[in-house]
């Protein structure tokens, strides 16, 4: 844990395991997000992968900035990326400059070791990270008609996070993953993954019992939403999805790079949603010129 005297505030990191901090940190993010990451800790899945630089006063938390530790596979070559997020100060404590100095702490203890840096944020930063040398680039998302109709169908299983042998079936499976696309994935920092399944994709959790594998997807009308699909070994992605049952499905939407190769008829549709900005910090943008940042991987 680190702590420094800051014009009458105390900034510490690395302090996730000191309770008086940690439940003050999750004070600010159930103010600013609706977020507690208290069941994020106590299921062991908060990490030293994802550590917060946060500002108290008096032991409440006023303004933080995360970052999570993470490598991807990236047009063939395993890089090491840092993500910044859960950016937020308390509305008694703006305009003070204590997101700017959380960030220059940040860029100090951080230059040099990570081949990129990247954030998602909304469009009213768009002159804020900039100046510490982000730059926007524009998000894809790829979509492909697709026939559920085949007679051979496997069995997939409801994940129920409350029971204790899913959770640790579903960190097994997570911590085992093998990459699905040579052109973007996520190959280490599973903690950030687990944080959605436990947030945001609790009822989108589907196991496959016969390969150990997860689907993280969403039927909305002739759409399913595919935000992840998790498997232990190496496969052929549309191959594996025609085995698969989803009455009504017409369309998938991927929400991560699949493999386009193995869907000859689907296409790169840019996203326009201004409040989910792609920014990156990189001295050569490693990114395939359309890809999908795989909504698992976010913070």
């Amino acid at each position: 844990m680190r702590k420094i005297i800051v014009n009458s505030l105390t900034f510490y990191s690395h302090y996730k395991d000191t309770p008086s901090l940690r439940h003050a940190f999750n004070d600010l993010s159930q103010e600013i997000f609706g977020l507690d990451f208290e069941p994020f800790y106590t299921s062991g899945w908060w990490d030293d992968s994802f550590v917060c630089y946060t500002f108290f006063d008096r032991g409440k938390a006023v303004s933080n900035v995360s970052v999570a530790k993470m490598r991807f596979l990236i047009r063939g070559r395993e890089l090491d990326a840092l993500q910044l997020g859960t950016v937020m100060t308390h509305p008694d404590y703006r305009e003070r400059g204590l997101a700017r100095e959380l960030m220059a702490n940040i860029t100090k203890e951080y230059e040099g070791q990570f081949s990129f840096w990247f954030l998602f944020a909304n469009d009213s930063v768009t002159a804020f990270y900039p100046r510490f040398g982000f730059v926007e680039s524009p998000q894809h998302v790829f979509s492909c008609p697709f026939d559920f109709s085949s007679s051979s169908k496997r069995t997939l299983r409801s994940l129920e996070l409350n029971k204790e042998e899913d959770c640790r079936l579903l960190d097994k499976i997570v911590f085992s993953r093998k990459p699905l696309s040579e052109s973007l994935s996520l190959i280490s920092g599973y903690a950030i993954t687990l944080f959605h399944a436990l947030y945001a994709f609790g009822d989108c959790l589907l196991c496959d019992d016969i390969e150990k594998g997860l689907l993280i997807c969403r039927q909305m009308g002739e759409d399913l939403h595919l935000y992840d699909l998790i498997c232990p070994r190496k496969f052929s992605v549309g191959e594996y999805l025609s085995l698969l049952s989803f009455p009504g499905v017409k369309k998938i939407v991927f929400h991560f790079t699949p493999p386009t190769e193995e869907f000859p008829g689907g296409r790169w549709h840019r996203t326009r949603d201004r409040d989910d900005l792609f920014f990156i910090k990189s001295s050569q943008n490693p990114l395939p010129a359309k890809f999908c940042f795989p909504v698992t991987g976010r913070t």
